[in-house]
């Protein structure tokens, strides 16, 4: 337990710019909220949190930590794939009120449409995958209520309900979505909330060229696809928040605190057969749920 908490401290006074440990006001309206998660220094929490898997760190102060690992710059360029709503949610939101400028790509149209009124970023209405499917359209599930939830992959997104909207959606490789904005080689962050997409994308999208400083992408870890995909290509892990891995170039100053090492450990080796089997089991349910609907019409009928 001392060797976590000298952990902490190492982490917070080293080379992470913590916003923990030195908060800086951002330019935006989420300075308060910001600021206030980050004052709040509870090292004996965050070990409890860590220890019993309660990782869930409030979007705010995951914004500030952000923020902070930049050194609250305010002219960086952030590459959001996946973008989602313009303002809820949104990794790229207060980077861009801080003064940074990017891209945004979203496929479904409606929130692309939401994103080119409200947003100063260069939005591009499509999906990114790899080389092969690039020019092609591809069916995306979308969830009939909530049009922020979508993916490629039903089959792994159970969450979608069977009466998921499909829609085709045009596809490129993010390659070509960044020479197109011209975007500069070494750009700050690439974030991505694609929903089971991830090596996909990243197939189409040249890390050794590009080399963001910042790999920032949710990762439900149900094996080690894109986490090998990543170090075969110069990265590594540095931090966990909430369902967001960090990852770095290999020969990035930053590293990991001894509490950052468990919780990697924890969420990609310990917790992994736990999660297959709550994914297996939601399967199951959802398709028993299926057949008894399927049953309930046959005898309607």
């Amino acid at each position: 337990m001392q060797e976590l908490i000298d952990g902490i401290a190492a982490g917070e006074q080293g080379s992470w710019k913590s916003a923990v440990a030195n908060p800086a006001p951002l330019d935006n309206p989420l300075d308060t909220r910001q600021a206030e998660c980050a004052r709040t220094d509870r090292p004996m929490k965050r070990i409890l949190d860590t220890l019993l898997q309660r990782q869930r760190v409030p979007r705010g102060e995951e914004h500030a930590l952000l923020h902070s690992f930049f050194g609250h710059s305010e002219d960086g360029v952030y590459v959001d794939v996946g973008a989602n709503e313009p303002f809820e949610g949104s990794t790229s939101w207060p980077l861009e009120q801080a003064g940074w400028s990017g891209v945004l790509v979203e496929p479904i149209p409606r929130l692309a449409d939401a994103l080119r009124e409200s947003r100063q970023g260069r939005v591009f209405n499509c999906a990114c995958s790899n080389r092969d499917r690039a020019g092609t359209t591809q069916t995306l599930h979308v969830h009939s209520g909530n049009p922020g939830w979508s993916s490629f992959h039903k089959e792994r997104s159970p969450w979608l309900g069977e009466n998921a909207e499909e829609i085709e959606v045009e596809v490129r490789t993010l390659d070509d979505i960044l020479e197109e904005a011209k975007v500069p080689e070494g750009f700050e962050l690439l974030a991505m909330d694609v929903e089971f997409h991830e090596v996909e994308v990243l197939e189409g999208f040249d890390l050794e060229r590009w080399k963001p400083q910042l790999v920032f992408v949710e990762d439900h870890a149900y094996d080690h696809t894109l986490l090998r995909h990543l170090v075969a290509r110069g990265y590594k892990f540095v931090r966990r928040t909430s369902l967001n891995s960090w990852f770095v170039p290999e020969e990035s100053e930053e590293t990991p605190s001894t509490l950052e090492r468990y919780a990697f450990f924890r969420k990609y080796y310990l917790g992994l057969p736990a999660r297959r089997l709550k994914r297996k089991l939601r399967g199951i349910l959802a398709g028993g749920r299926v057949a008894a609907q399927n049953s309930n019409s046959r005898c309607s009928g």
